[in-house]
């Protein structure tokens, strides 16, 4: 397929820098919905909290997936998954993607996170902004739709998100605390 024919999924961040104004919700709502729908769809936790990712596995899964080391949104911001014991040579990037629902539809994947996702930017000496916009331009051309749920933070996670998307969703609650973030964007 050339580079003009190509077809470009729909990227939207979801983000407020004020936090409890239903972000995840949102994004995991709008995620469940497009893939019911039969869009090709992919969600990307990229908070450290993994509200997202808590919110579309079962607890189940989510647990076996934190005892597991599995890739995660880590992996991606590092390129790949280190060798282990059990794994003598990296693992294809494209493992970071995990099949979501009950029937693990083959049209909704995650990119999930974990909880020491912040750990792991913080040791870092320096993160590119554009490693997300260069993953779904190169791996993620048969999606749709891509839901991105940033943190409430302005950070280089929230710059990351801002690099890969088309378009921004900003929950705001009708409530004076809840618009604060929005002139901040």
């Amino acid at each position: 397929m050339s580079e003009e024919t190509r077809k470009s999924p729909v990227v939207v961040s979801v983000i407020n820098l004020k936090g409890g104004v239903g972000k995840t919700t949102v994004a995991a709502l709008f995620a469940r919905y497009a893939a019911r729908m039969n869009l090709n769809v992919l969600a990307v936790d990229l908070d450290p909290q993994a509200n997202l990712s808590q919110a579309l596995m079962t607890e189940r899964d989510y647990q076996q997936f934190m005892e597991s080391r599995e890739a995660s949104i880590v992996e991606l911001f590092n390129g790949y998954l280190p060798p282990s014991p059990e794994r003598s040579a990296p693992a294809p990037l494209e493992n970071v993607l995990k099949k979501v629902g009950s029937r693990r539809k083959e049209n909704f994947h995650l990119i999930p996170s974990r909880f020491d996702f912040a750990d792991n930017l913080i040791s870092r000496v320096s993160v590119d902004e554009h490693v997300l916009a260069k993953f779904i331009s190169d791996e993620m051309g048969d999606k749709d739709l891509i839901l991105i749920d940033c943190a409430p933070t302005e950070s280089v996670l929230t710059r990351t998100a801002y690099h890969a998307s088309r378009y921004v969703l900003v929950p705001v609650k009708t409530e004076f605390f809840s618009t604060i973030g929005f002139p901040l964007l």
